[in-house]
């Protein structure tokens, strides 16, 4: 049985919502991967922040310090790794197939109606809010191979009445007799209980790259690009794919980068993340516009004093009037009067052009922000311009 060893107040503790999360299963080989999914989740989806469980064995200290970096919401969950030990296998002893299947510990999972599977070696590339939206059924991509009646399992969209005691019997008794496709472990084991029986979603959810071979370029409604195969791109990549590897190296960024490029979309961005990623940009840089952004994210949600240390901490030059009034705002909520004063004359000093964008939606689980993305688009160097190819 999964067991959390960390909870945060999860997203239905904010809203009363619908609950809904993402998951992957996590070691120490497919970290790298992780990370770039994270960072790529957040760049493509930018009004999207629901929580993640992190289903894992075993994560170094450090590692799970780098995961909690890339998002607000993450839930760390130990898979119960001896269950599937007593499961057939077509190689008992290569510790790569045993840890294929502990993904199906996601079904043991019994605090969401929505659970969202990715695999580690998936990029995001677009919109995913039209997965959020599905309400029926256990849904996933045809296998590219294999015709319409098997599914591949990188991603699956998993409602409550999968996530049960039933079907979880239902696996371990395929998975204990070896009544499925061996060499196809988790995903042999799903298609065999299934039989065909899913929701099928368009390819563009789990486009996976032996579509693109001879070096093909990825098709611009690409949402989900799934590097699967021996090869992957945190390995060195694979001959024949080089223009689906540089759409994953594109989010192979340093926090800097990354906190930048996410600060520089502009409008629909999340609360939590730009709270997430702007505070520490804050801290490293001094910026002041960045710290405007984030404070009014904190009054947005109520965090009065929050935007007041974090505007306490930057300096602000007396011409610059948009931050001094927010500050003024968050001084006024806090009962510090004659400091809000002060900050409320300083920004009544004459400005030139419309209000800056805002620091981010308060906290709205489920909602997404639509972003196109041009091929090819860059988000090393972000700290200074915008990205091309979006809409706010």
């Amino acid at each position: 049985m999964t067991s959390p060893t960390q909870a945060p107040a999860p997203a239905r503790a904010l809203t009363g919502k619908r609950r809904i999360a993402f998951a992957s299963f996590v070691d120490e080989n497919y970290l790298p991967g992780f990370l770039v999914l994270l960072r790529s989740l957040a760049l493509s989806n930018p009004g999207l922040c629901e929580d993640f469980i992190v289903l894992h064995d075993d994560l170094k200290p450090s590692s799970v310090a780098r995961i909690r970096a890339l998002h607000p919401r993450i839930e760390l969950r130990r898979v119960d790794a001896a269950r599937y030990d007593t499961y057939a296998k077509g190689d008992q002893d290569n510790y790569l197939v045993r840890k294929a299947y502990f993904i199906l510990d996601v079904f043991r999972i019994r605090d969401y109606d929505t659970v969202i599977t990715l695999d580690t070696d998936m990029v995001v590339l677009g919109d995913l809010g039209e997965l959020l939206k599905l309400r029926e059924g256990l849904a996933a991509v045809p296998q590219f191979f294999y015709g319409q009646h098997k599914l591949n399992s990188g991603l699956l969209v998993i409602q409550r009445e999968y996530l049960s005691d039933e079907f979880c019997a239902r696996i371990d008794a395929t998975g204990r007799s070896g009544a499925y496709e061996l060499d196809k472990h988790d995903q042999g084991i799903l298609n065999a209980v299934l039989d065909g029986d899913f929701v099928q979603l368009d390819a563009r959810y789990n486009f996976v790259k032996r579509r693109l071979s001879g070096d093909l370029p990825v098709p611009d409604d690409t949402a989900i690009l799934h590097f699967t195969g021996r090869h992957k791109p945190w390995q060195g990549g694979e001959a024949g794919y080089g223009k689906a590897e540089e759409r994953w190296r594109e989010f192979e960024l340093s926090d800097a980068q990354f906190h930048a490029a996410y600060l520089a979309l502009g409008k629909g961005l999340h609360h939590d993340l730009v709270v997430h990623f702007g505070t520490p940009h804050v801290e490293r840089t001094g910026d002041v516009e960045s710290a405007r952004r984030v404070a009014a994210a904190h009054i947005a949600a109520g965090e009065y004093q929050e935007a007041v240390d974090l505007l306490g901490r930057v300096r602000i030059p007396l011409d610059s009037a948009w931050p001094h009034e927010v500050l003024g705002h968050a001084l006024m909520s806090v009962s510090r009067y004659d400091e809000a004063r002060a900050q409320l004359l300083l920004a009544t000093r004459p400005r030139t052009g419309p209000p800056p964008p805002s620091g981010g939606s308060p906290r709205s689980p489920g909602s997404t922000a639509t972003t196109t993305r041009r091929s090819g688009t860059r988000w090393t160097g972000c700290g200074s311009t915008r990205p091309t190819g979006r809409t706010g």
